[in-house]
């Protein structure tokens, strides 16, 4: 019983500060099925997308990603070891050493391939990473690294949607010059892009050719990095997109946003604005803390708002 217990702490405080990541496979689902569906207009973009929230994982997760490369290898060091004491006997009968080492390497391989097939060693395996996790919370420099992954996982989360968003809209501008009129004279959002002229600097670089690019010259002069904006400007592109209008509504992903905005312009640390608009109940100063939870929820809502966007994008063009 004081051994579950143990465990059960350890998990715990584990949880608490260190993202652990989830079976990629399943979390992905739903953006492969999009990404299967989605227009060669947007294959790149999409394609990207999910590249970009795989990486917001392996970052976010260092600390464990270490800690179980560190348990598995002095396992498999332990297994190796009586395997190579193993082959001094076949080599004093005489094997060839080098053969006998070859063998006893491959023979640990197999061995520890077939210990993580079975609950038991897994279970163990998993103690022992949750306890190391723990034991370097000892290191306040290990844990500030561990809460700032967390942090910078937030900035990338959101980074990933905006970049998915603004490519997107670009796609759709330079695929179809004509909605950029209705983009700048839209009442919703002609006040985003006051765009009167091209600049002539802008125009040479295209050499003077503007109408398979006017997506990447309005998205250059005024990025949609807001969700108030990207409301906007999905309205306009795809005004029957309501269940997309309703996704990029979700308050927790403007929530993602203040947050991003925080970190990125004041380093996490609270101040009266970000206090005004989100009624957190922090204090002016404090450091803005993100768990581990909070981040995959946040990769959820990311991910989910990213699948209606190539939907809907991908079922008008």
């Amino acid at each position: 019983m004081g051994k579950l217990q143990d465990t059960e702490q350890a998990v715990g405080k584990a949880r608490q500060y260190f993202f652990i990541p989830f079976e990629a496979g399943t979390f992905f689902t739903e953006l492969d099925e999009a990404i299967e569906r989605s227009s060669l207009l947007f294959k790149d973009t999409t394609k990207s997308f999910k590249r970009n929230l795989e990486s917001v994982i392996l970052t976010a997760s260092v600390p464990f990603q270490l800690s179980a490369a560190g348990s598995q290898q002095l396992r498999f060091q332990q297994i190796h070891i009586a395997e190579k004491i193993r082959a001094k006997i076949r080599i004093d009968d005489g094997q060839m050493e080098h053969e006998a080492n070859e063998e006893a390497l491959k023979i640990a391989r197999d061995r520890f391939a077939d210990e993580l097939k079975l609950k038991e060693n897994i279970d163990r395996l998993s103690h022992q990473i949750l306890g190391t996790l723990e034991e370097s919370l000892n290191s306040d420099e290990f844990a500030r690294a561990a809460a700032e992954l967390l942090r910078q996982g937030v900035v990338s989360a959101w980074s990933a949607l905006e970049v998915l968003a603004q490519d997107l809209i670009a796609n759709l501008l330079n695929a179809r010059p004509h909605l950029a009129v209705e983009i700048l004279t839209h009442e919703r959002t002609r006040a985003l892009f006051q765009l009167k002229a091209i600049p002539l600097e802008i125009l040479a670089g295209y050499d003077f050719d503007v109408s398979g690019s006017l997506g990447d010259i309005l998205i250059r002069h005024r990025p949609i990095d807001t969700t108030p904006s990207m409301k906007a400007v999905f309205s306009v592109l795809l005004p029957k997109g309501t269940a997309l209008i309703d996704a990029l509504g979700q308050e927790e992903l403007w929530i993602l946003n203040q947050r991003r905005h925080l970190i990125v312009h004041r380093r996490g640390i609270v101040d009266a604005a970000y206090l005004s608009k989100t009624g957190e109940t922090l204090a002016i100063g404090d450091e803005l803390c993100i768990s581990p939870q909070e981040l995959e929820g946040y990769l959820t809502v990311v991910m989910s708002t990213g699948v209606a966007l190539i939907n809907e994008a991908s079922k008008h063009y």
